[in-house]
C-alpha cells in the first residue's frame, strides 16, 4: 500500500487519506507540552507500529479546573513548536467535533474515519484513574488502549479498571513489532519508563517553560 503524505494534520473531511492507517490517539490539555509527551509518542510509535500519532489538544479537560487554562490556539502553537517528528500531528479535532470527553471523541472519530485503525495511548498512571472517565466501561470496548511506563508501586498493575475487566485481553508488545490493533485488547509497555515530571509541576515551577519537560496530562 502506498502511504499518504502525513505532513499536515487531519481534518474532518479527509478520511480517505487515512484509510488503512494505524493511528495512535494521544489526548490532553498539553499545558504545557513537554518532552514526556514526545517520549511517550516515540515509544508508542516503536512498540505499536503506528503510521501516525494525533495529539488531540482538548478545548478543556472535564476533570480539571479550566480557570487558568491558556486558550486552545496558544496550546496548539506551543505543541507545534515542540514536535519535530512529521508523523506526530498536533490537532484541534475536538474543537471541530465539539467534543471534550474521550468517549464522545472516539465515537465521533470512528464515525468520521471508519477505515482507520485507532488506538488510545497514555501513561500507566491514567489506567489507575480511568474509572473517573465518562462512560469508562463502554469506552473500554470501543477501541484498544496502550499504557506506557512502569507501575509506581508493587502490585499496582492489578489495581485498575482494565485488569479487573475479565473480558479484556492483555498484551505486552515488543519493540519493532506491529501487533494487531484489536478491540478489547490492552497493550502494556513496561520496557521503557516515562520521564518523571508532569505538566502541573512545570506550571508550578518558576523555572518551567516548554523546553523542560516530562510525563503526560490526559483527560477523561
Amino acid at each position: 500500500m502506498t502511504r499518504p503524505t502525513l505532513l499536515t494534520p487531519p481534518t474532518l473531511h479527509d478520511s480517505q487519506r487515512w484509510r488503512g492507517m494505524r493511528v495512535g490517539l494521544f489526548g490532553g490539555t498539553f499545558n504545557p507540552p513537554h518532552a514526556g509527551h514526545i517520549h511517550a509518542s516515540d515509544i508508542a510509535m516503536k512498540y505499536l507500529g503506528l503510521d501516525a500519532i494525533w495529539w488531540l489538544v482538548t478545548p478543556g479537560n472535564p476533570l480539571k479546573n479550566k480557570s487558568n487554562l491558556p486558550d486552545l490556539p496558544t496550546r496548539i502553537a506551543h505543541c507545534r513548536q515542540l514536535v519535530t517528528n512529521p508523523r506526530v500531528l498536533v490537532t484541534d479535532l475536538e474543537r471541530d467535533l465539539g467534543t471534550v470527553r474521550t468517549y464522545d471523541t472516539v465515537k465521533a472519530l470512528q464515525s468520521r474515519f471508519p477505515a482507520t485503525d485507532f488506538i488510545w495511548f497514555s501513561g500507566t498512571d491514567i489506567a489507575y484513574e480511568f474509572h473517573r472517565w465518562y462512560k469508562w466501561r463502554e469506552l473500554q470496548s470501543l477501541l484498544p488502549f496502550a499504557f506506557i511506563g512502569r507501575p509506581h508501586q508493587s502490585g499496582q498493575v492489578r489495581q485498575n479498571a482494565f485488569r479487573q475487566n475479565q473480558a479484556l485481553h492483555h498484551h505486552y508488545p515488543l519493540r519493532g513489532m506491529r501487533p494487531p490493533l484489536t478491540k478489547g485488547t490492552i497493550y502494556w509497555i513496561f520496557a521503557e519508563p516515562l520521564l518523571d515530571i508532569s505538566s502541573s509541576q512545570l506550571r508550578d515551577s518558576s523555572q518551567g517553560n516548554i523546553s523542560q519537560f516530562a510525563k503526560n496530562d490526559e483527560k477523561g
